[in-house]
């Protein structure tokens, strides 16, 4: 139950596959299951603004304060290109 509304087996169903598409994406990986390999082409659309993201929201919580703007864009595309090498497996 979430509240006072109790979960169908369809909305567990739908929560699992969110739930699984953000691991994909947090991951930089596409999907190998061949149930879930048609959301491929969504992930590989926004892999690049979801590595910008977890970069972002990783380093505005340090300490040291946000880095600079050169040295984000590097780990962006640094990221990217890990995601477009396993992409092309």
């Amino acid at each position: 139950m979430i509240g006072r509304v109790a979960l169908t087996p369809d909305n567990r169903r739908t929560l699992l596959i969110v739930s699984k598409v953000l691991i994909q994406l947090a991951n930089g990986t596409p999907f190998a299951d061949a149930v879930l390999e048609p959301l491929n082409s969504y992930i590989l659309k926004q892999q690049p603004r979801v590595n910008e993201w977890l970069i972002r929201f990783g380093t505005s919580q340090s300490k040291a304060g946000p880095p600079a703007t050169e040295e984000l864009e590097a780990d962006v595309e640094l990221a990217n290109q890990q995601y477009e090498y396993y992409a092309s497996l």
